[in-house]
């Protein structure tokens, strides 16, 4: 049986599941992100997608980008 999100009964989703499992930095390592903390807040986290990036690297993984 899968974990429930906030005892409602519902599935998590992959990347809170990923993230309780592995950490915020593994996350970031692992599919090129970045994250950035809020100065108060120190526990809320942004986390950043660069589309062009990203994009890029998917393409020189998949063999796509001359």
């Amino acid at each position: 049986m899968e974990e429930s999100q906030a005892g409602e009964g519902k599935p998590l989703l992959a990347t809170i599941k990923y993230l309780r499992e592995n950490g915020i930095e593994a996350l970031t390592k692992e599919f090129a992100l970045s994250t950035c903390r809020h100065e108060q807040h120190p526990h809320l986290v942004q986390i950043k997608y660069d589309q062009v990036q990203n994009c890029s690297l998917f393409c020189k993984i998949h063999g796509s980008l001359s």
